[in-house]
Order: C-alpha cells, then sequence, then structure tokens
C-alpha cells in the first residue's frame, strides 16, 4: 500500500512577507524553520490545534527552547 502523501500550499515569496521578515532578521533560518514546522504540525491535525504531547514534542526540537519564550 502506498503512503498517501499529505502537502500544504504557502505563498512562494513567504520570506518576503513584513511580518516573517522580522522573524527571519531576528531569529535566522531558524526561526523561519520553526514556523514552517509549526505550520506542517498544525495542517496534520484535522482540527487545526496540536495537543499537549505534540508541544511539548516541538519544544523538545528546538535545542534553545522556543522562540516565543525567549
Amino acid at each position: 500500500m502506498r503512503k498517501q502523501i499529505l502537502w500544504s500550499k504557502h505563498p512562494k515569496d513567504l520570506s518576503n512577507d513584513k511580518r516573517m521578515s522580522a522573524l527571519i532578521n531576528k531569529e535566522g533560518a531558524r526561526g523561519y524553520g520553526t514556523y514552517l514546522f509549526i505550520l506542517e504540525i498544525l495542517y496534520m491535525q484535522t482540527d487545526r490545534k496540536p495537543s499537549f504531547q505534540q508541544l511539548r514534542t516541538m519544544e523538545r526540537k528546538c535545542s534553545e527552547g522556543p522562540i516565543w519564550k525567549r
């Protein structure tokens, strides 16, 4: 049985968005990647709400902790 490939669209110029540009200026590629990682997690949820376990996983995967706590 083949795995279903899930994907989501995002603007091709996302990094040029004013808010995203500010995030990149502050956090660099790590901030951009973290943002896209969060979008991935949210996209996989039917109700677009991550569980506490998923939030803990996201936090653990960021070696310095989540950028929103700095």
